[in-house]
């Protein structure tokens, strides 16, 4: 495998406080190990996001499980291991829920279909790959009747699956590996490579529309709203796009990777960055605000009560006032927990989500006050 870019990386700083210069080591040798696939020969590790679907939280953990919460106490339902006991890699993709269905990838390659109520799995799809990203759902709108399971491999590919049994209806390749999802909208799925490229595929064919070559490889889960694409790159920018063109707009330079998936709300385009920082832009590219946190930022935010909420690799999840860039909160307030790469979700007024240490969290959304806590992959 071509190795993984550099550029942009700056080596850790002996005069940072020990969690945070443990923190970035942490990211960086998680990505090595992503790259190198030697990832049975370490830590378990992963950064699966937490979904809330009803009133059942599902999220993957570190040690290979796919765990059914109670959203409201943290009480578990069901826990299934969906990799290789002996293996030591956990998920990095997220839970997506379907009708009755629960899908995720592992880093084994593998699609899997768990029965939402029970945890029973019901299908599996191998590609040649890690699966990092989150499956997408999205319907075959010339028949109405199939829904499609779009799945990024570091195989090079994407794939359309059936829903219902995992059949392959169609893939296409790329130039490298793909890290992130995909993004659907007008017939089109949208989806970047770590060749640069970031393409705009017919949903139903996989037949390529048009590609865009960034500066760099495209760790990042592209954003379509308002016929604009937006996305990270690992050249340090964010770009956007015009939907059905595919000609740039505008790019905006950070200091650093950009991976968060950039968030579109009124005329804010939100995003982190790997140089510790959250920016608001303006929708043609201008900086309203940037907020430094004490690490770099992979989580993607959310926007909830009118507060912007990302995890942070300093340990902490921070909200900010949306207008201002303000911190309202953080959690913990003086302690830290293991970094914080996941992306958080909100149900009603509660706000969950993952640490790399391996423990789920509930918080109320206005105060960032803890509800509870749920410690995955716990023998006994």
């Amino acid at each position: 495998m071509p190795p993984f870019p550099s550029r942009g990386v700056r080596p850790p700083s002996l005069k940072r406080s020990t969690p945070l210069l443990k923190a970035k080591i942490a990211l960086i040798f998680t990505l090595l190990i992503l790259i190198s696939g030697c990832a049975r020969q370490a830590p378990a590790s992963g950064w699966s996001s937490p979904i809330v679907s009803g009133d059942t939280l599902y999220v993957g953990s570190p040690g290979g499980r796919v765990y059914a919460l109670d959203a409201a106490t943290g009480q578990k339902r069901w826990e299934t291991r969906i990799v290789e006991e002996k293996s030591t890699t956990g998920l990095y993709s997220s839970p997506i829920v379907g009708e009755s269905l629960v899908y995720l990838g592992t880093f084994e390659g593998k699609v899997v279909a768990l029965d939402a109520e029970k945890g029973q799995i019901r299908w599996e799809f191998e590609t040649g790959g890690a699966v990092v990203a989150t499956p997408l759902l999205g319907g075959d709108t010339l028949s109405h009747r199939d829904t499609f399971v779009y799945v990024t491999s570091s195989d090079h590919k994407v794939y359309a699956l059936r829903a219902q049994d995992g059949s392959k209806v169609w893939e296409f390749e790329t130039g490298a590996r793909i890290w992130g999802g995909g993004a659907l909208g007008g017939g089109l799925l949208y989806i970047g490579s770590f060749d640069g490229g970031l393409y705009a595929l017919n949903q139903e064919s996989g037949e390529k529309i048009w590609e865009f070559k960034a500066g760099g490889a495209i760790a990042s889960t592209p954003r379509l709203a308002q016929g604009v694409v937006y996305f990270g790159s690992l050249d340090n920018k964010v770009y956007a796009l015009d939907a059905d063109s595919g000609e740039k707009i505008w790019e905006f330079k950070t200091q650093n990777w950009v991976w968060s998936q950039p968030l579109v709300s009124g005329d804010r385009v939100y995003f982190g960055s790997l140089d510790h920082k959250m920016y608001a832009l303006d929708r043609e590219g201008n900086e309203v605000w940037a907020f430094d946190t004490g690490g770099a930022i992979r989580s993607s935010p959310l926007l909830a009560q009118g507060l912007l909420i990302f995890g942070s690799g300093d340990g902490h999840l921070y909200a900010l006032d949306q207008e201002r860039g303000k911190e309202i909160w953080r959690f913990p307030q003086q302690e830290r927990l293991g970094a914080i790469y996941s992306t958080p979700s909100v149900a009603q007024e509660t706000l969950y989500f993952s640490s790399y240490g391996g423990k789920v969290y509930a918080l109320q959304v206005e105060d960032g006050n803890q509800l509870w806590e749920f410690e995955m992959d716990k023998e006994g």
